[in-house]
């Protein structure tokens, strides 16, 4: 008992102590301590990525648990998200920091939040477990990597931190009151014609203003100290090394006076004379002065505040004030040590290549130029100008880019921004304005085209992959002019997440460079796929297509392996993937693969399904297309990028690229086109090897249905993309924009020997692609032993009816390759190979038949197998009503035709006036081009959210509004308008009266426009006035009203089924309530003309309609009766004798 006291006595104090920690945390205060919105560098999360961070703390002496908690970046919604709910998962230490990342990703950990925050400002909260707000802290725009929190650390003093003090005490050193404005210039940069003066003001006089010429970042300091480079290197171990030489300080000086800005190129070269290679001795210096602009850099600056953003801005010269380049110009302003200090510059060989040097190496893509990552990332500004102004200017950080084309004289530069650039750069994809961008020398076409690359995916842009697109751009760095480097875009995770939506931090991106590595997220999916395939047991039992002769590479096949060839290994080995000892067995190409036979397809025990959930195969197969018809032999076991969303299964109803599968990109294929192999490689035998870096195409190549996709497909390419009339006329459509510029390129870098050897290199380029699909054609038969080829002929019956797709290509004038008017269209696919063609019908027609050899095929979709040539014709017919339509139409028969008065609030929900339906679009806040989705299902005496309201005798009214959740019936903001259908058969002349009016007026503006189609499957049209413009109801004040008359055009005549739309329509304002309208007092009126003779037989005949216009001689008929509701009128020529005829007018009201 003794002994058990002691112990009873600790484990009550124990649980004291817990109860007491439980119930002090429930009162204790946290307070939101620091945030930074724009995190570039300060830190990064569990995951690798900058994302946004919120520091909170806690000043009293017990932990914090935060489990249950709340945080929220929206006031209205405090509790928006919550913090798991599992006891000490997220806690904040006593007197202590906790970092919440807002990324977005709530994957990521405990303490990701689903909200990331806006760097241009908001205001967030903290809340208990009961929700309510234990602190809320609000912040205005913030900048690149500087904080904005309490000082002292939960106190009330607001500051801006620099450099952010995340985890940590918020430092009184590094603290700012106030975050001062840019500099203005009094000039944007671009070009001008005249000398002028420069001025640069600032709207605190406090101030001051200094700035740099020479593309340095001003500072307060007027110099830098003077930065050692060298200009000669060793080449082998003991071989002499150059001397360091030192290039003057830069200098930033105080702004006193305006700035002269005038013509500088006949100033001395700087930099183009300093080394950016290896060489011993460098021969690619300017012989004479560049062309040069002006590059003013300004910084403002005032005690206790922080300095101002850096703003930059490039002025060039020419005689007109105009650009005198044909591409864009890129200015780059670089601090000129950060690039080509001896130690530390990026673009230089540097100490780095001669310490491998010393050591005995002899990697020439080791130096500077060659090191990655961060540390190896400088500050610069990015501006372009396009035409004569300068349309983007933004802050950018800048790595080298590549493989061992970093050893080249100019290098590609990777351009990192902390925002989108937000210029439409690329005309293919205006409306994507991307954070990261490529300045690109062309690779290892530096020393032929410039453009290989880029011409090769446009080429191939169309393909189900991601190309890369281009812009060419004539470059200055620090104002020297550098030459042509095309602007690209780079494939890394926030293109994904701007291209397809997918969270940049849900992916994984992976690499094969030599190796497998991860470049986001993880190998393990790619891993377990390829353990799948490789441990698969292939069955000999079934021998589809035997083996061949070994096929022999000519002798002008030879696989030269370029200086960039070299494979080196990522310096973050850690991330490696366990394939990589799969990887590391995939040969170089070279040789002649002499190993090469043809593979038979055999049956085999690959799950093929399985596989179509792990691979886009699609993807796959134009992939491999792309690559192996350029003959890229720098591939596959180099130059591989696929990517998915992480998922936990494949999701086949998910958008495009949020289905967890594997797909392929393409990028770097200077090696192709004739740069390495003539157009008789066999580059699909190299594809197809049993190797790592491409064994999914390797296996799936033997599964036959597998195999025929992909020989049909590339057929389809064959026929269209690959045409030699297509491919050389887009290269010399490269080659007439690249001419202009060319010559002063060449003459910058001296690489390509001339402009005439330039044009050489392009004629190599031609002839391979007049060659290529001839040799192309005859490996794909050797590799499946496939006879031969045979011509499909297609026709249709009328091109506006419809078209045909022939396995995977539509025969349209859209589809690259096909001409304008492409029918009757002929191509040559593989004998026996199973392909299929597809009619389709265009809006308002449907396939009939087909017609082939004299006879009537009813069959839509036909396959067909055939060693012979063969020729279809699809014909089509009017479709334009569905068998079901919906409304019900209205017969106009009657006199007064089709009435609309009124509509009851308490009308059952769903329900509609005669012949109507209520219906929403597909678009929230439809505008007037928006398609129709679905009838509504709702309720008419609503009195808030998206509704559609009865008005009793005023009509009834739709108002949008984005509540959530949503009234049953009504999805939120999508209301779209009322259809009427009517049947106008036997009807001469239709009027149609209707009233619109404003229930209530508010901000964001609508408006009713009438359509109509015939049928109910056409697209809607305008009903357009005598002045041939829409007609429609523009919202007013409240309470106004407008009625419209208007008679049906005669198209819309003797029609069994007629919709007529009035489309409610968003036309202006992007926030704030939308405005209620209303339609009412809908009348449809029939009016008949009539003339000619009855027929003598005639008994009796009646006639209603709200007006009559007779000439008709009725004299052989027993009784007439017009009855009309507007007015009958007898016209010179109408008779009557001997009979009965009656005409009354009666009221329809």
């Amino acid at each position: 008992m003794a002994m058990n006291r002691p112990i009873n006595l600790s484990l009550s104090t124990f649980f004291i102590l817990i109860l007491s920690i439980s119930s002090h945390c429930f009162s204790q205060s946290i307070f939101i301590n620091e945030v930074m919105a724009s995190n570039h560098a300060s830190v990064e999360d569990n995951t690798g990525n900058h994302s946004d961070w919120i520091e909170l703390y806690n000043p009293g002496n017990n932990a914090v648990d935060l489990s249950g908690y709340y945080m929220s970046d929206n006031p209205d919604n405090p509790t928006k998200f919550r913090f798991t709910t599992t006891s000490r998962a997220v806690v904040v230490p006593a007197r202590g920091y906790l970092i919440i990342w807002a990324s977005g990703n709530t994957h990521a950990g405990a303490r990701h939040t689903s909200f990331a925050l806006s760097a241009s400002g908001e205001s967030i909260s903290i809340s208990n477990a009961d929700g309510k707000v234990i602190d809320s802290f609000s912040f205005n725009g913030q900048r690149r990597d500087v904080s904005y929190g309490r000082l002292p650390d939960g106190g009330n003093t607001l500051s801006y931190f620099s450099p952010a003090t995340p985890g940590a005490a918020n430092n009184p050193a590094n603290a700012y009151t106030e975050l001062l404005a840019p500099p203005v210039f009094s000039r944007s940069g671009g070009f001008f014609d005249n000398t002028f003066a420069l001025t640069i003001t600032h709207a605190d006089p406090g101030v001051s203003i200094y700035y740099t010429i020479d593309g340095s970042t001003p500072i307060k300091d007027t110099a830098f100290v003077k930065f050692p480079y060298k200009n000669s290197y060793p080449q082998f171990a003991g071989d002499s090394s150059g001397s360091l030489l030192y290039d003057k300080p830069d200098k930033s000086n105080l702004y006193k006076l305006p700035i002269t800005i005038a013509d500088r190129t006949f100033q001395k070269n700087v930099i183009s004379n300093i080394s950016s290679t290896f060489d011993k001795y460098p021969g690619y210096f300017p012989d004479s002065s560049l062309y040069k602009g002006t590059v003013i850099r300004a910084i403002a600056v005032k005690q206790g505040a922080l300095p101002s953003e850096v703003v930059t801005n490039s002025y060039f010269y020419s005689a007109d004030g105009a650009n005198k380049f044909t591409f864009p110009v890129v200015s780059l302003a670089v601090q000129n040590d950060y690039l080509f200090n001896y130690y530390t510059g990026i673009y230089v060989a540097g100490y780095t290549f001669e310490k491998m040097i010393d050591a005995g190496g002899n990697d020439f893509c080791t130096g500077n130029y060659g090191d990655r990552g961060e540390a190896w990332e400088r500050a610069g500004n990015f501006e372009l100008i396009v035409g004569a102004s300068s349309v983007l200017s933004k802050t950018v950080g800048v790595r080298i880019n590549g493989a061992c084309t970093r050893a080249f004289r100019s290098k590609s530069l990777r351009l990192y921004g902390d925002t989108p650039f937000d210029y439409p750069i690329f005309s293919e994809s205006p409306q994507l304005f991307h954070d990261n961008l490529l300045l690109r020398n062309s690779g290892q076409d530096f020393g032929f085209t410039m453009f290989k690359d880029a011409f090769y995916q446009r080429l191939v842009n169309h393909f189900r992959m991601d190309t890369q697109a281009s812009q060419p751009s004539v470059v200055f760095i620090n104002g020297e002019y550098w030459g042509l480097l095309n602007i690209r875009e780079r494939f890394d995770n926030n293109y994904i997440e701007t291209v397809y939506g997918v969270n940049k931090d849900s992916l994984d991106m992976l690499e094969i460079s030599g190796v497998l590595i991860a470049d986001k997220g993880t190998t393990e999916d790619y891993d377990s796929l390829m353990i799948y395939l490789q441990n698969d047991k292939i069955s000999d039992s079934t021998i589809i297509n035997p083996p061949d002769s070994t096929i022999i590479n000519p002798p002008d096949s030879t696989i030269v392996n370029p200086p960039d060839s070299t494979i080196v290994n990522p310096p973050d080995s850690t991330n490696v993937s366990p394939t990589d000892t799969l990887l590391r067995l995939i040969p170089v190409v070279d040789a002649t693969l002499s190993m090469r036979q043809r593979s038979p397809i055999v049956a085999d025990t690959i799950d093929y399904e399985y596989v179509k959930t792990k691979v886009d195969i699609d993807n796959l197969i134009d992939y491999q297309i792309a690559q192996i018809f350029t003959a890229n032999t720098d591939w596959p076991q180099n130059n591989q990028a696929m990517w998915r969303k992480r998922t936990t299964r494949y999701r086949p109803d998910a958008p495009y690229g949020h289905d967890g599968r594997w797909r392929w990109m393409l990028f770097d294929t200077d090696f192709g086109l004739g740069g390495a192999q003539p157009p008789t490689h066999n580059t699909l035998e190299l594809a197809a090897i049993d190797s790592a870096g491409n064994l999914v195409f390797h296996k799936l190549l033997q599964k036959v249905s597998f195999a025929n996709s992909f020989i049909n497909r590339f057929a389809d390419m064959l026929n269209t993309t690959f045409l030699p009339v297509r491919t050389t006329t887009i290269l010399e459509t490269f080659k007439q924009k690249y001419a202009p510029e060319i010559t002063a390129h060449i003459n910058r870098w001296k690489y390509i020997e001339s402009y005439a050897n330039w044009e050489s290199n392009i004629n190599i380029i031609q002839d391979y692609l007049l060659e290529r699909p001839y040799y192309q054609r005859s490996h794909i038969r050797e590799k499946f032993d496939i006879e031969g080829d045979y011509l499909l002929t297609v026709d249709v019956s009328d091109t506006t009816q419809g078209l045909v797709k022939v396995n995977s290509i539509h025969i349209t004038p859209a589809t690259p390759g096909i001409t304008d008017n492409p029918y009757p269209w002929t191509g040559s696919y593989f004998q026996d190979i199973p392909l299929t063609i597809t009619p389709i019908a265009r809006t308002g027609y449907k396939f009939k038949h087909w017609e082939y050899n004299n006879t009537i095929l009813t069959d839509s979709i036909l396959t067909i197998t055939t060693s012979t040539d063969q020729s279809y014709k699809a014909v089509f017919e009017s479709n334009f009503l569905s068998a079901n339509p919906t409304p019900v139409a209205a017969l106009l028969t009657k006199p007064c035709g089709y009435i609309f008065k009124e509509w009851n609030p308490s009308a059952q929900a769903g329900s509609f006036p005669p012949n109507m339906k209520f219906v929403f679009m597909k678009d929230a806040d439809p505008k007037v081009n928006a398609v129709f989705d679905d009838i509504t299902t709702g309720a008419y005496n609503l009195t808030s959210k998206t509704r559609i309201n009865g008005l009793g005798d005023l009509g009834f009214s739709f108002i949008n509004t984005n509540s959530d959740p949503p009234n049953p019936g009504y999805p939120n903001t999508k209301l779209g308008g009322a259809i009427l259908a009517i049947n106008t058969e036997k009807q001469s002349k239709i009027t149609l009266s209707w009233t619109g009016r404003t229930i209530t007026a508010n901000p964001r503006k609508y408006r009713i426009r009438l359509q109509y189609r015939i049928g109910d499957i056409m697209p809607f049209k305008d009903l357009l006035n005598e002045n041939n413009e829409p007609i429609e109801y523009v919202s007013a004040a409240t309470g106004h009203s407008r009625t419209f008359t208007h008679t049906l055009p005669e198209t819309l005549l003797n029609q069994p089924y007629v919709q007529l739309l009035w489309k409610y329509y968003h036309f202006s304002g992007e926030s704030s309530t939308r405005d209620q309208l209303a339609i009412d007092d809908i009348v449809v009126e029939p009016e008949l003309s009539l003339s000619g003779n009855v027929n003598p037989e005639t008994m009796f005949s009646e006639h209603k309609a709200s007006r009559i216009s007779s000439a008709k001689n009725i004299s052989n008929a027993r009784q007439i009766r017009y009855q009309a509701t507007r007015s009958i009128l007898l016209n010179p020529g109408f008779k009557v004798s001997n009979n009965v005829f009656v005409a009354q007018i009666q009221s329809c009201l």
